[in-house]
């Protein structure tokens, strides 16, 4: 079985290096590297040029945002899997591909844990806790992306293109469409993935909450998406109150 795995870079020549050394040093032999560049002006072109020959395919042009690279890379992709492995982003150790193909091979959706990695170097487990195959279903993005992207392997048949008017959320709306074919479901209980996390200014926060307001009414109806984000909004309350009774203690 061949993966595809699709990264896509923009003027990150300070991160795309281990991530490209992390595919490389895998010992899996059915990989097919895609590196998307959104025509970068730092030396990230001639990163990928160093590695050329371990990278399958690669493109450098202006492309419509992070979204439109993705769906790029989905359409040069030949694997029978497909996953997303973006600048910054690592595969955890040199063997897990091979690992999640004996373990999970043959289903039309694999998932695995991933570790986040801030901006100072530290790592931290995934906020959300991920739901047992059995009960993973479309429905569980209701809650948003309850799994970690970079961590999906998927069906390369199955994977959508991604909707590009939505500009910060189209993630979810493609896990919701995609998790609506999926007959198969398998959970790769080891770290997949170091995902390097990124910051998100306040005005892109509160354009995301609205976009991503808009996308669930329209997958689940409005009294469904309610009642979760007052759920959302019960529990950042709980937290601020837990949180000020300690401090003035």
């Amino acid at each position: 079985m061949k993966i595809s795995i699709i990264t896509v870079t923009y003027n990150a020549a300070n991160v795309l290096e281990p991530t490209i050394l992390s595919v490389i040093a895998q010992d899996y032999p059915h990989i097919e590297y895609i590196i998307v560049d959104g025509n970068s002006s730092d030396n990230t072109i001639d990163i990928i040029k160093k590695y050329e020959k371990h990278i399958s395919k690669w493109i450098s042009e202006p492309d419509q945002g992070l979204y439109d690279a993705m769906n790029k890379g989905l359409q040069m992709a030949t694997g029978d899997y497909v996953m997303f492995l973006n600048a910054g982003d690592r595969l955890a150790y040199p063997t897990v591909l091979s690992e999640v193909f004996q373990q999970c091979g043959g289903a039309d959706f694999i998932y695995g844990g991933v570790l986040r990695v801030d901006e100072k170097g530290y790592y931290r487990p995934w906020h959300k806790r991920y739901p047992l195959p059995e009960k993973l279903s479309y429905k569980s993005f209701l809650k948003g992306m309850v799994i970690c992207h970079q961590t999906m392997i998927v069906k390369r048949q199955l994977a959508p293109m991604y909707d590009l008017r939505w500009q910060l959320s189209a993630d979810i709306d493609w896990s919701i469409r995609l998790m609506k074919q999926v007959k198969t479901k398998c959970y790769f209980n080891n770290v997949l993935v170091y995902f390097q996390m990124g910051g998100v200014s306040a005005r892109r926060r509160k354009q995301a909450w609205k976009e991503r307001w808009q996308l669930l009414q329209k997958h689940f109806g409005f009294f469904p998406t309610l009642w979760v984000h007052l759920h959302f909004l019960f529990a950042a309350i709980k937290r601020w109150l837990t949180g000020k009774s300690f401090s003035s203690a």
